[in-house]
Parts: structure tokens; sequence; C-alpha cells
């Protein structure tokens, strides 16, 4: 783009935000899905790694946060606190993505046992969370999403303000669209192939 041109950059952040892959989280996806659970991990990896390439090529620096998605739970249908990110087929992604780039200096994968990642940017501290533990449910037909997305993101950012970790903006992908509000940036990704 145009009013882009002509800017340099330190680098940039590639935050990858879980349901990488579909993961037959439902009955019918084991069916229906393109490719196998196992397949799809190999080719998540391989997609990942081609994007952070190209951003590398572009950007010189790729900072990559990682959260972990519901659509990765591998062996639990419902949520479970203990494991929870060791148990997600998205960390497995993460670990063989951070394996590929361990030794380029111009890659930073940040993948932690928590399943969220808190990182800083000019001084705004951002949290990297999938949002399906946002602590709310469903929206309704009018207002669809944005209720339990508010809902959630205040609990959320009042709950960790409490702990002493405020937080200016969270990144959140749960919800598959695209919602820019104050605080909160829901990235309107696809699950997995």
């Amino acid at each position: 783009e145009d009013s882009l041109k002509g800017l340099r950059f330190p680098g940039v952040i590639c935050a990858l935000g879980g349901d990488l892959v579909s993961g037959a989280l439902h009955p019918e996806l084991a069916e229906s899905d393109e490719y196998s659970v196992l397949k799809s991990i190999l080719v998540a990896r391989d997609l990942v790694v081609g994007a952070i390439n190209a951003l590398k090529d572009e950007f010189g620096l790729v900072f990559v946060p990682c959260a972990v998605g519901n659509h990765g739970r591998a062996f639990d249908r419902k949520p479970r606190a203990k494991g929870y990110s060791h148990r997600n087929l998205d960390w497995l992604i993460y670990e063989l993505v951070a394996t590929h780039f361990a030794d380029d200096p111009r890659v930073t994968v940040v993948n932690p046992d928590a399943g969220e990642t808190l990182f800083k940017v000019y001084g705004r501290t951002f949290l990297l969370s999938h949002g399906d533990q946002l602590g709310t449910r469903g929206g309704d037909g009018i207002i669809g999403a944005i209720g339990p997305i508010i809902r959630g993101s205040l609990k959320t950012l009042k709950s960790l303000g409490s702990l002493g970790h405020d937080i200016d903006h969270l990144i959140i992908g749960h919800w598959h669209q695209q919602i820019h509000l104050p605080q909160v940036t829901v990235c309107g990704s696809l699950k997995g192939p």
C-alpha cells in the first residue's frame, strides 16, 4: 500500500492465536475435514514457516507470540486447566515452528506453557489469548459475538489488573471474524483445513 511506502520497521509481530487445525473438535469434522489430524499438523507447520520466512525477508526480525485454541484440543472434548496447552495440537505446531527457526536469530517464537502470551511493544502491554476462555458464552441474534467479547475482555482485563498485570490491549481470535474495539482486537482467522 502506498501509505506505507518508504517506512522502515525494526521488525514485525506475527501473532499465532490458535485454531491452526480443525482438530476434529466436533464428530462431523472428523469425517469432513480435508486432512487427517496428523497431516493437518504438518500442513499448518509448513504454512506458518512459509509465512514467517516471507515476513523475515520483508521486515528482518519476526516476533511470534503464540496462544493455543479450542480446535487444537487433542485429547479433551471440554477444556481442562491442568496441562491445557500441552494437550493441544496448536502447541505442538508452535514447537515444530520454534525448532525450525531455533538457529535463526531473526525469528523469536514464544510458546508459553500457559497457552497465551503477554508481551510489550513500545511500552504498551498486549495479551494474546485465543479467547475461548474469556469466561463468557455465546452471543445473540441482535448483537452477535460483541456481547460476550466485551463482557469477557472486561472480566479478563480486570482480573489480570488485580494481579498487577495491566493490559493495554487484548488480541483474540476464537470467533473467527474481524472486530476492532478500543481495547480488543478480534482476528478474522480461519480454522485449520
